[in-house]
Order: structure tokens, then C-alpha cells, then sequence
């Protein structure tokens, strides 16, 4: 029998029946100081001045000023290091993140954003009047608007990044949004670009062509990449042999899984768990 993974993983429901959670930071090393864990909510980051330094799914990214930084659910993060960080974080379950909002954060990588000083100075007030309905009032349609609008900004600032490079025509781009959005969902269960292409009644030819113009990869490359991504997440805190990691993850050959995950890391899995964690 396979072991459960022993990643920790955090609900806000488990500290507030409202699955929200607003807090103001005047040190982000102090007040939000954790070990390695995944989040079943989302994570909202402004800050305000400083520095901080983030580790996201065995990346390093840092903060610099005025910035803002998403954490989407399931992705595996610690904070770093920090000095004199201040700002806000918001805490959010699904129900409180707009299906717009989710589509527009889960179609593409959340590298750290820098804002400019208005920008900044109005997602803070937005913010502080968030807080502050939020504690008067609790779960109402007022803080569910305020709700709206914060995570909001926080979207369009990503939206506005992306509509700024150089992208394939808007048909491409849905498709390939819509791809991302089932690959993060399904990618246990679908494993090839035909099951993909079928779920959007496209050929798998017209997939790869949309999803290779927006973002330089084709289709296989994305499957690949979100497989070996968990594999890594469980090769590194978990204790599961290679073979139960490969069950979990929908493959019943787990030596094929082993030469899949060695062809896209550029090691074994027993390389990557040993190299990671000296």
C-alpha cells in the first residue's frame, strides 16, 4: 500500500470558517516565517518596501519594493528570508476568487510583478478597506465586493503583462489557456495531447500549433512538466519509493514513469531525491 505524501498541506478553513484571511505585515520574516507546505487557497502578496526571498516549486524568486507575488493552491513555497518587508497578504479559498480572476491567474506562470507608486498606494487602500469590512461585517456582499476588486487588481496587473508581450492571436491564446487550466486539474488521469485535443474538439495538431505559438513549448512538453514537477515535490518531502510516486501519479509501468522523469529532468528520480536533499 502506498504512503500518503507527507508534503504538509494547509487550509484556511482550518483557522477561519470563512476560508479568508486578511493580514497586514510590518515583517514578513517575523509574521509569516514557515516551513516548506502547500496551500489549498490562494495567496495574494503586495509589498509595500523591502526585500523578500520566496522559494515556489523548487524556484528561487525574490521581491524587490513595490511588488506583488501569487501563490496558486497545490504549488509548494516557503518564504526565504526578508528584510524590512512590509505589506499585505491575502489568504482566499476558491470561493472568494472570481472564476474570471482564476482563469486569467491559472493560464500562466506568477513570476513577482513590480508596481508603480499609484499603483501600489491604491491596491494597499484597497486592501486596508478590505480588512477593515471584513472584520466589521465578516462573510457579507459588501466584503465580497471588496473581495472582487482586490483580487481583481491583482489579476489585471498579470493580464496587463501578458497583453504587453508579443502573443499569438486571441483564438491561440484561449485555446491555449484553456489547456493550462485542464492540464493543472487532469494531468493524473491525461497524459497525452490527444486526450486534450479531444476535450476541446480540436485536433491534436491544432493544439499543438496553438499552444507552441504562445508559449514556445509544444503540448507534450507542458504534460511532461507538470508531472515531473509533482514527482520532484515527492521525491523531495515525502519518502515514497519511485514506484509508489509513479502510482500515484497514473502510471501503472513505473519504469517507464522513471525513464520519463530522467528524459525531462536530466536525472533519475533516485538522482533528484539525493541531490535535492543533501
Amino acid at each position: 500500500m502506498a504512503k500518503k505524501s507527507n508534503i504538509p498541506v494547509h487550509s484556511i478553513r482550518d483557522t477561519t470558517a470563512h476560508g479568508l484571511a486578511i493580514e497586514n505585515s510590518a515583517d514578513f520574516g517575523e509574521t509569516n516565517a514557515y516551513n516548506p507546505h502547500r496551500d489549498e487557497h490562494y495567496i495574494f502578496g503586495l509589498q509595500l518596501k523591502g526585500y523578500s526571498r520566496f522559494m515556489v516549486d523548487f524556484e528561487t524568486v525574490e521581491v524587490r519594493g513595490a511588488s506583488i507575488i501569487c501563490v496558486l493552491p497545490g504549488q509548494v513555497h516557503r518564504l526565504l528570508s526578508s528584510r524590512r518587508a512590509q505589506g499585505w497578504v491575502i489568504a482566499a479559498d476558491m470561493s472568494w476568487v472570481s472564476e474570471n480572476c482564476r482563469n486569467i491567474l491559472e493560464s500562466q506562470s506568477l513570476p513577482p510583478l513590480a508596481l508603480d507608486a499609484t499603483t501600489a498606494r491604491l491596491l494597499a487602500e484597497s486592501i486596508r478597506l478590505f480588512a477593515e469590512f471584513f472584520q466589521r461585517e465578516g462573510d457579507s456582499p459588501v466584503t465580497r465586493s471588496f473581495a472582487d476588486v482586490c483580487t481583481g487588481q491583482f489579476a489585471a496587473a498579470y493580464l496587463a503583462q501578458d497583453q504587453n508581450e508579443q502573443s499569438a492571436p486571441s483564438r491561440l491564446r484561449s485555446i491555449t489557456r484553456q489547456f493550462r487550466k485542464m492540464l493543472a486539474r487532469d494531468y493524473k488521469t491525461l497524459k497525452s495531447p490527444a486526450a486534450y485535443a479531444a476535450a476541446f474538439n480540436i485536433s491534436p495538431a491544432y493544439l499543438n500549433e496553438a499552444v507552441k505559438a504562445e508559449t514556445g513549448f509544444p503540448v507534450s512538453y507542458w504534460i511532461h512538466r507538470e508531472v515531473v514537477l509533482e514527482a520532484s515535490r515527492m521525491l523531495y518531502y515525502t519518502n515514497n519509493s519511485v514506484k509508489e510516486i509513479a502510482y500515484a501519479l497514473g502510471y501503472d509501468d513505473p519504469a517507464y514513469f522513471t525513464r520519463l522523469f530522467s528524459k525531462t529532468a536530466g536525472l533519475s528520480p533516485q538522482q533528484f531525491r539525493q541531490q535535492h536533499r543533501d
